[in-house]
């Protein structure tokens, strides 16, 4: 065995989290029930192709309080992962004003999403609520593909580095979500959706977030969320 006399940095590292049935079927059919009330409003996406219908992205600001409780709960597990990767006081993370842009997505069969990422904001986020569940027996089938954000890294590869081992691989991470999963990870990375195919929509819950102290300037809208009620549980329970 060949002992390294050079000390390894792990640097560079992106923090993704994924929540496997964060909702029970209860809630899931509450929200799903409540979101077709709203449906018929949804337009296309600015995408170009009619397979993939949003609605306004102001979700989490609409008054129906099932949407209230959709929005509080994505509210709660972006805070909880802000207090985990984070190195606030919990007085400077009570202060925390949170602006969001939140949308309903419903994919139709055919329907995909382009790469894209989210400017301006540092955390994104999407909770499924109902897809055709047989298409998830199909690992390419509407696979939802985080980029890894090395940008033209891949440029770079050769034989001495083509096999990197984790974390430090070049490599994407492809998600199939199941109704009630959670995913957040940052901004900046780069995802896109393949063509999904299915005999009923695919229907998400997308949103991304900005973060600001109250004495920062502010660009983004005046509505927001702050976290006072919810901050003691959270700190109580993370380990801060």
């Amino acid at each position: 065995m060949i002992t390294l006399s050079m000390k390894c940095t792990q640097s560079f590292a992106t923090p993704l989290f994924n929540l496997e049935n964060a909702i029970s079927q209860e809630l899931i059919h509450l929200w799903k029930r409540t979101i077709l009330d709203y449906s018929p409003s949804f337009k296309p996406t600015s995408l170009g192709h009619n397979k993939v219908l949003e609605s306004l992205h102001q979700f989490f600001y609409w008054k129906d309080p099932v949407i209230q409780q959709i929005a509080h709960f994505c509210h709660m597990k972006l805070a909880e992962i802000i207090v985990q990767t984070s190195s606030f006081d919990q007085a400077t993370f009570e202060s925390l004003i949170f602006d969001y842009q939140s949308w309903v997505q419903i994919c139709k069969d055919g329907g995909f999403l382009a790469c894209q990422n989210f400017p301006n904001s540092s955390w994104t986020g999407f909770l499924c609520l109902d897809l055709d569940e047989s298409s998830l027996s199909d690992k390419n089938n509407g696979t939802i593909v985080l980029h890894d954000p090395r940008v033209n890294a891949n440029q770079h590869q050769d034989d001495a580095n083509s096999r990197w081992k984790w974390p430090f691989e070049l490599c994407s991470f492809q998600f199939h979500p199941k109704p009630g999963d959670l995913i957040i990870f940052p901004s900046y990375m780069r995802t896109e959706s393949f063509t999904y195919l299915g005999n009923k929509p695919r229907m998400m819950i997308w949103f991304s977030c900005w973060v600001r102290l109250p004495d920062a300037l502010c660009v983004m809208p005046k509505t927001h969320y702050k976290l006072r009620e919810i901050t003691p549980f959270i700190f109580e329970n993370s380990g801060t």
